[in-house]
């Protein structure tokens, strides 16, 4: 199915990019999901749904309303993690990215995080500016951090976007729900805990 601007996602052979969707019984949150893919200002990645055992009809509405996105439907709830890892193993690109399927991306949201990896080779990954959907201008997290005594936080979360967020910085890491990772950091340090 095309977009209103009468386009389909990419499906090349090597994308670039791999942007991996956990499912489970998520369907009313995946149409915004991928549609909004479908309005990237690239074309070089795949989009690979993973469901987590739906019982929603995800699969097939799936398949007869973005049949360029390809599905993994698995036979049991892997969770976060095994569905992660799952869509991990069957990804093409060179980048892989992870997106909780109740997120919406703004037009150069995949350009603009594997440019951010081609302008530094020594990361691994590169985090996204979240925003909380209910409150526009507001963030939810301008990439991970952790604290003095070892607890994890999000960056600017609940203040509005502008300074200091509104810049490229390093961080200690990316919110799961928008984050890519090179596929030779993964190889190298390991994949998803899936007991987590």
């Amino acid at each position: 199915m095309a977009d209103d601007a009468g386009r389909d996602m990419p499906r090349p052979e090597a994308p670039r990019a791999s942007i991996i969707i956990p499912n489970w019984n998520g369907l009313d949150l995946l149409r915004p999901c991928l549609n909004s893919l479908r309005k990237q200002t690239t074309t070089d990645f795949e989009v690979i749904v993973v469901d987590n055992a739906s019982t929603d009809g995800s699969v097939s509405v799936l398949a007869d309303e973005f049949p360029e996105v390809r599905v993994l439907p698995l036979t049991t709830n892997g969770g976060y993690s095994g569905g992660c890892n799952a869509g991990i193993r069957a990804a093409r690109g060179e980048i892989l990215v992870m997106l909780n399927n109740d997120t919406e991306v703004d037009p150069a949201w995949i350009e603009t995080l594997v440019d951010a990896l081609d302008r530094h080779p020594e990361a691994g990954s590169a985090a996204s500016r979240m925003m909380i959907y209910s409150k526009p201008g507001i963030l939810h997290s301008a990439g991970d951090l952790m604290r003095r005594d070892g607890t994890p936080d999000s960056r600017g979360v609940w203040t509005p976007y502008g300074p200091p967020f509104d810049r490229e910085e390093y961080v200690f890491g990316g919110c799961g729900g928008a984050t890519a990772y090179r596929r030779s950091m993964l190889e190298e340090i390991g994949a998803f805990e899936e007991r987590f």
